[in-house]
């Protein structure tokens, strides 16, 4: 079974993520690992994004990681 991980970093930012690392830098807002889905049904991440300013660019990141690879 796979794993999703979300992260939320500033529009200027481009992360990475490596295992038993995690995320680099600091993301405004992380979640996860949670159950990927084993169909084409949309995946929500719960609880919602928090801590974001208005007027603020951003750019949203998801791994998919199936605990191998």
């Amino acid at each position: 079974m796979a794993d999703l991980y979300l992260a939320i970093y500033p529009a200027a930012d481009t992360p990475t993520w490596s295992i038993g690392a995690g995320w680099s830098g600091t993301p405004v807002y992380t979640d996860g690992p949670e159950t990927a889905p084993t169909d084409t049904t949309p995946h929500v991440f719960t609880p919602d994004a928090s801590g974001l300013t208005a007027g603020t660019p951003y750019k949203a990141w998801v791994v998919w990681w199936d605990g191998v690879t």
